[in-house]
């Protein structure tokens, strides 16, 4: 967890060294529209992992579902 801490304060320096920032409200300001920024790059991420999760599991649906109903009722009636 200190590993994780100490990289986003190092990625948060190197933010507010690329703004134009003087005060202490500016420096404050940039923080919050830096945070702001990178919660909502998670949340895509995160959203961007569900939707490919649902996708997974629509193709294994689509595809393995029919054509284990197919087999089960090819093998167990294929006798008679």
């Amino acid at each position: 967890m200190d590993l994780l801490v100490r990289n986003q304060m190092k990625r948060t320096i190197e933010y507010l060294k690329a703004q134009d920032v003087e005060t202490p409200e500016d420096i404050r300001e940039e923080i919050k529209i830096f945070r702001n920024k990178r919660l909502s790059e998670e949340q895509e991420e995160q959203n961007n992992v569900m939707m490919l999760i649902c996708d997974i599991y629509v193709y294994i649906y689509v595809i393995f579902v029919p054509i284990h109903i197919y087999t089960f009722f090819f093998c167990r009636f294929r006798n008679y």
